[in-house]
């Protein structure tokens, strides 16, 4: 398997899939950073280059998503697949995910302790963090990041590319829009237009995007 990334995320990533296969074969992809100094990551094949991805792609098309960022995961996943790669999904063993009715996107990243509840419906490329919690018939969009420990309460919306910060609390019903950057440790008791970065208790918008 190949990991988009060889810093913070992705070492969280190869845990995860080594935890599920102590046997993967794992690669990295890493075409910004000149040298690779996590001592984890530097035991495993890291590709710098587009060209050797392509190549790569022709043996193994198969690839996980290994960075945080919203917008870079997209970039990431558009470029690999432009070479010819699979996204796939990664899924900790320790997460829980309802059979009721749960629809889940190509692509995401699901972390250890993961709690999603019946009658969600979570978009393509979304990361959600460890011990994050979402809740009844919540939907959440497109390549989003949900923190370490938000909670994301029932009948709640989340648009696409938003970004929940660690801690934070979404109440329910609340709409949160696309573009979004909500501040670790918020809560958010009404919705959020696009594109702004909202943060306190009860969370108001500070700034636009």
């Amino acid at each position: 398997m190949l990991i988009t990334g060889a810093k913070g995320h992705a070492l969280e990533i190869m845990d995860v899939l080594l935890h599920n296969d102590p046997a993967s074969d794992l690669y990295f992809f890493d075409n910004i950073s000149p040298v690779i100094n996590n001592p984890s990551i530097k035991k495993y094949p890291v590709i710098t280059s587009n060209e050797k991805l392509a190549e790569h792609f022709a043996v193994n098309n198969k690839f996980v998503l290994g960075v945080g960022k919203p917008v870079i995961r997209k970039k990431l996943a558009d470029l690999a697949t432009g070479l010819g790669g699979s996204l796939l999904s990664v899924t900790a063993s320790t997460a829980y995910i309802s059979k009721l009715n749960v629809e889940l996107g190509n692509g995401l990243n699901i972390m250890h302790r993961v709690i999603i509840h019946p009658e969600v419906s979570i978009g393509e490329g979304t990361l959600i963090n460890c011990a994050a919690t979402v809740h009844h018939e919540t939907k959440i969009g497109m390549y989003c990041e949900i923190c370490p420990g938000a909670i994301i309460t029932g009948n709640a919306s989340i648009g696409d590319f938003t970004m929940i910060g660690s801690g934070a609390v979404v109440l329910p019903g609340v709409k949160i829009g696309s573009h979004v950057i909500v501040a670790a440790g918020a809560v958010v008791t009404k919705d959020i237009p696009d594109h702004v970065m909202v943060s306190g208790i009860p969370a108001i918008i500070k700034s636009t995007l």
